[in-house]
This record gives C-alpha cells, structure tokens and sequence, in this order.
C-alpha cells in the first residue's frame, strides 16, 4: 500500500496543496519494512540450512563406514598437548577444517579438536548424544579433555602415596597375593580309630616273632663267637702240626 502526502513548510502531511511549492513523496509504511527483513532473515537461514545439510550430507558419504567406525579406538590415543600434525597422523583427515578447530564427523560420531596459537591441540571433545550404550562403553577416555585437566590429573596421581614395590620384581605375583590354608589330619584326629583286618594282625604277628627270632640269633651269635674262634684256631693249629711230622717223618 502506498500513499502520497503534500507537505508544504506550514502543515505536515494534510493533503492540502502549498501555494508556494509542491512535492510528492513516497513512504513505505513501518509494517512493510519489519516484514521485508523478516523475510530477508527467513531466506538467509534457509540458505545456510541447506549448505550445511548439503555438505553434511556430503561428508558423511565420503567417509567409509569402516573408518568411521575406527575413530573412537583412535580418539582416546590422542591428548591434549599433541600438535595438528600428530593429531591428524592418529585419527586420519579430518572431514571439517578451521585455523583453530579440526572435525571427524559422519554418521553417528562427531569428535572435535581446539587448537592453540601455536598449534597444539588445547581441547578434545566429542558428542555421544548420537551413540549407543555399546559404543559410548567402548570409548576408553572422557568425554572432553583439556591440557588443564590432564596436567591435574598427572598432579593428583603424582600426589598419590605409592606402595614400595617387591624386591625381586616389580609386579606382585598371583602367589604373593594369595592366602594358603593346609590342613593336616593324623588318624587319631578325627577320633575314629580304623579296626585293623585279619591279614594285617597275621602280618605283624608274624614280623614280631622274626624280629623276636632275629635278636636271640644275633645274641647267640655274640656269645658263640669267641669260642668258635678258639676251636678254629686249634684245629687249624693241630692241622699244621700234623702236616709238620708227617714231613719229618718222610724227609727220614
């Protein structure tokens, strides 16, 4: 809608023509101006929706599904502190670039790195909101990593008092570690005594009466030596003797 006033130099916009000069002017009314930028701020996201839907969509089908799948194990390699460089070399190229930010993102994952002035990654973080139980388990490391909170956690592990290590080696065996119970149970423990069989009470009946026999041997023996002896050395001695005549007898 447009409408004309004539102004002159003593009344404003009255629609009534000045004697002196006279002008037309075209005013757009206040309402048309808000919806004109309305409209202009409306097309405007529109246009970056669908570039950023377009290149979404673009990244995420020039990224294999299985080098997409092996971010995750890569990201919790990676640390604050590393360079661009460095990081780059553990998870691959990253799918979106800035001066001070690097992206992997397709599918459901989206890992994104801060970097310092000096190129030096200053924070890892990524978004699990897109990720399922099993795959939020398999990331090892926390969800954003900072150079502040690594150097603090490095501090409080430090502070940490540390148990001395063994002296042969360095790492507590299984066996140190466990508890040895033995048990020893003699037969008259239990309270329980096992009656002996027919064939055992034969048996020692039997190596009593040879150990019984064994030691009246062998006291026989200590007594009956000494005279065997004796009767030894004299028939060897009358022997000899015998021996010794018969030679004289012949050498006459």
């Amino acid at each position: 809608m447009i409408f004309s006033c004539y102004m002159n130099s003593k009344n404003n916009c009255l629609g009534q023509p000045s004697a002196t000069s006279e002008r037309s002017t075209t005013i757009a009314p206040p309402y048309w101006r808000e919806d004109s930028n309305r409209m202009n701020r409306s097309l405007l996201l529109v246009v970056v929706g669908l570039s950023v839907g377009c290149s979404g969509a673009g990244g995420t089908s020039s990224v294999p599904r299985a080098v997409a799948d092996s971010w995750s194990a890569k990201w919790c390699q990676a640390a604050p502190g590393n360079t661009k460089e460095q990081l780059i070399g553990i998870m691959g190229a990253p799918t979106g670039t800035t001066d001070t930010t690097l992206m992997w993102s397709a599918y459901q994952y989206q890992f994104n790195a801060f970097l310092d002035p000096d190129g030096t990654v200053n924070q890892l973080d990524n978004n699990v909101h897109s990720l399922s139980e099993a795959e939020k388990a398999a990331l090892t490391c926390a969800t954003v990593r900072t150079k502040r909170s690594v150097a603090r956690a490095e501090k409080i592990a430090a502070a940490k008092p540390r148990r001395p290590d063994p002296v042969a080696c360095t790492l507590v065996s299984e066996a140190e570690m466990s508890t040895i119970q033995l048990t020893v149970v003699t037969p008259g423990s239990s309270g329980a005594v096992v009656p002996a069989s027919r064939i055992d009470r034969t048996i020692d009946e039997a190596l009593n009466v040879l150990a019984w026999e064994g030691v009246v041997a062998l006291g026989l023996l200590i007594v009956l030596a000494p005279f065997a002896l004796v009767a030894l050395a004299a028939w060897l001695g009358r022997r000899l003797y015998r021996r010794h005549e018969d030679e004289r007898l012949l050498a006459m």
